[in-house]
C-alpha cells in the first residue's frame, strides 16, 4: 500500500511537468525541443521527466534539408511572354530574312529607336534552323548566305546573340552587325555536329 501512495504522490508531482506546452512541429533548432529523460527514484518504479538540456534525435518532420544545388528545380511560371515584351516562335525565325546594319561586329549592337528601317539596311541572309544542345539551351541559328535554288548556299552557324529582333509598327526585322563579307568569310557549319 506504501508503494501505490508513493507511486501515486509521484505522479500528482510529475503532471505538471508534462502539462507544459509542447514545442511547435515546425522547429528546426534541435536544442529548442526538449527530450524525455528516464529517471528512478529511490524504491519506485522509471518515471519520464523532461530534460530541457537532452537533444532529441534527429526527426525528419522537424528539420528542414538543406537544399542541394543540383537539384534546384525551375520555377517554370516565370517563362511568360507580354505586349510588352513579345516572343517569337522557331516557325516564324526559320526562313526569315537576315539583315545588316552594314555594321562591322566589332560595332557593339544599340537599340534602334527610329520608327522605320534604315535605308542603309541591307537584306543578306535567311535563318535555315535553330541550333540548340541536347539539354535545350540555344546555341544559335544557321544562316544561308548567297545561292539560287539551293546551290551554291553557303550555311554558317550565328551565335544567339548576333540577332536582334527588331519591330517597327507591325513589321519585325531579324538584324545584326555582321556585315555580309564577314557572313561570308565565317567556315560552314558542319551538320554532322547535329542531331538530324
Amino acid at each position: 500500500m506504501k508503494k501505490l501512495m508513493i507511486a501515486a504522490a509521484t505522479v500528482a508531482l510529475t503532471a505538471p511537468a508534462f502539462a507544459q506546452d509542447q514545442p511547435d512541429a515546425t522547429t528546426t533548432d534541435p536544442a529548442a525541443v526538449p527530450t524525455e529523460e528516464t529517471t528512478t527514484a529511490p524504491g519506485l518504479e522509471p518515471t519520464g521527466v523532461l530534460d530541457p538540456a537532452a537533444q532529441p534525435a534527429t526527426d525528419p518532420v522537424m528539420t528542414t534539408p538543406t537544399a542541394d544545388p543540383a537539384m534546384t528545380v525551375t520555377d517554370h511560371a516565370s517563362a511568360t511572354v507580354t505586349a510588352a515584351q513579345p516572343g517569337v516562335t522557331a516557325s516564324w525565325l526559320t526562313s526569315r530574312s537576315i539583315w545588316t546594319t552594314n555594321q562591322p561586329s566589332s560595332t557593339a549592337w544599340v537599340d534602334v529607336t527610329v520608327s522605320e528601317r534604315p535605308s542603309e539596311w541591307e537584306q543578306i541572309a535567311d535563318v535555315s534552323d535553330l541550333v540548340l544542345t541536347d539539354d535545350g539551351h540555344l546555341v544559335g541559328y544557321t544562316a544561308d548566305i548567297g545561292g539560287f535554288l539551293g546551290m551554291g548556299v553557303h550555311t554558317v552557324l550565328l551565335d544567339r546573340d548576333t540577332l536582334h529582333v527588331v519591330r517597327f509598327g507591325d513589321d519585325a526585322y531579324l538584324v545584326t552587325n555582321y556585315t555580309r563579307e564577314e557572313l561570308e568569310a565565317m567556315p560552314e557549319f558542319d551538320t554532322e555536329l547535329v542531331h538530324d
